[in-house]
């Protein structure tokens, strides 16, 4: 506790800290309101949704203020172990009394660094008494054992699945879009001359995955460039992105909820298209498009299952 300090620069600012340090069956033993892992009871709430550094006034805490603590123990999470309060009545409260944003900017910047420096005090505190070599053990331990318990859980699923062989390589059909975009890349590495585009780009993080060009020797820089949409079955969910500049969509198979004639609208945008499925002719794949009446340019839908299966003749197995 850190009763009736002044600010450096400011003496004539008051405030008072107060910073416990404890773990989470520690809290668990005085405040019942804390909801276990795979307890969503009403009214309770985690250790992160709580806990902390909470900036106060009139000795009530306002807002959480995790974010002016750099360097504490081992990790983010280590902010959960802090329940610390500090309060100064010089404090400027929004009108709702929800943040403290109308405080001078100075007086936030030397409370900052007063409670830094108690927390460097606070941390080498706990290293010197090894609490957080013992914590980084304990949490170590745990991430092992998660991991051993997800490479089984995986390796369960791995031998469920169906596989198929091109050469002397065995690869496994996908299940999410993350597989399907490791089995497009190995197949365009395959049989590149079967695909009338050229992926150069994938960042799911971004919005549509893969930015593509037309194949040409052309300098990169100097191409135009499109969007290229993957989905491990197309129509099996609301679709979520622009239609604008997408040329193709490339998926596992077509979801059993659409069929030739479907409307598809894009949640982003007041656009429809018109899903449509031509049947392949002479032992051809059949091949579908999104189209509309005011669109410059049909979107190809390419189903890796039909490529697989009818045009190449290879066969999906079970284990």
């Amino acid at each position: 506790m850190y009763a009736e300090q002044s600010l450096e620069t400011m003496p004539e600012v008051k405030y008072d800290v107060v910073i416990y340090f404890e773990g989470d069956e520690a809290k668990r033993a005085y405040n019942p309101m804390i909801r276990e892992r795979r307890n969503n009871s009403s009214g309770r709430y985690k250790v992160s949704d709580r806990y902390g550094l909470w900036s106060c006034k009139d000795f009530v805490p306002i807002q959480r203020i995790n974010e002016w603590i750099t360097s504490f123990g081992t990790g983010s999470n280590s902010y959960g172990l802090l329940h610390g309060f500090i309060n100064c009545q010089k404090l400027k409260l929004t009108a709702n009394r929800g943040t403290i944003a109308n405080t001078n900017a100075q007086i936030i910047s030397e409370l900052k660094k007063a409670v830094q420096d108690i927390i460097n005090e606070i941390n080498i505190d706990l290293y010197k008494h090894d609490v957080m070599t013992l914590r980084k053990w304990k949490e170590e331990a745990k991430t092992k054992k998660f991991e051993e318990a997800a490479f089984n859980k995986r390796r369960e699923l791995i031998t469920c699945k169906q596989y198929f062989v091109i050469g002397n390589r065995t690869f496994l059909v996908p299940r999410n879009e993350a597989e399907l975009y490791g089995i497009f890349i190995s197949l365009y590495t395959l049989y590149p001359d079967e695909f009338e585009f050229e992926p150069l780009d994938y960042d799911e993080s971004a919005g549509i995955d893969l930015l593509a060009r037309n194949k040409t020797g052309n300098k990169i820089a100097d191409c135009e460039f499109w969007y290229v949409e993957l989905k491990y079955q197309f129509g099996a969910t609301e679709f979520n992105h622009s239609f604008s500049n997408i040329r193709y969509i490339v998926c596992w198979e077509l979801s059993s909820k659409v069929k030739d004639g479907s409307l598809l609208k894009t949640s982003v945008e007041d656009e429809t298209r018109i899903l449509h499925i031509i049947p392949g002719i002479d032992g051809d794949i059949k091949k579908c498009y999104l189209d509309s009446d005011n669109a410059a340019i049909k979107i190809k839908v390419i189903c890796l299952k039909d490529y697989i299966t009818q045009k190449w003749g290879i066969t999906l197995l079970d284990q």
